[in-house]
């Protein structure tokens, strides 16, 4: 899903500038790719880049949302927005975005970039990187999270 080349490429070019957002109902609702990309340069022995100290990134923590079905559909809403002028969001995702939406919408809780036609994507609430470490898991409780 993420293009970790690109993303990592970005980082090297422009430093780190964007931290992740952890949701204390849901685990990280926002940057799964820019955290996947730092664990990599880190795992590989680069010097951390521009605005990493010690391979220790803040994250935004916190819950803004009341139930766990309005973050969902925030979660949602805040990576279909940011391609939704590029493309149609719903070409990106698999065939679990339907299931996802069908729940949603039993909680009355659809995202607003969800349209009747959409299918395929799910916003993996908890992802894991190659050596299956939770992401969750690896946010500390001072609000950084170890690469």
């Amino acid at each position: 899903m993420h293009d970790l080349d690109r993303i990592e490429a970005s980082i090297l070019r422009h430093g780190f500038k964007n931290p992740p957002k952890l949701d204390e109902l849901l685990g990280v609702v926002e940057g799964h790719g820019r955290i996947l990309a730092l664990h990599r340069m880190w795992s590989r022995g680069d010097n951390p880049p521009s605005g990493v100290e010690e391979w220790m990134v803040p994250v935004i923590t916190g819950n803004d949302s009341e139930t766990v079905w309005e973050g969902m559909a925030y979660a949602i809403d805040h990576n279909n927005t940011t391609l939704a002028d590029l493309v149609e969001p719903s070409e990106l995702w698999d065939d679990r975005y339907d299931a996802v939406l069908e729940l949603l919408s039993t909680h009355d809780n659809l995202p607003v970039t969800a349209f009747s036609d959409d299918e395929g994507v799910i916003v993996r609430v908890k992802h894991t990187d190659d050596s299956g470490a939770d992401l969750f898991d690896m946010v500390a409780h001072n609000g950084w999270v170890r690469c």
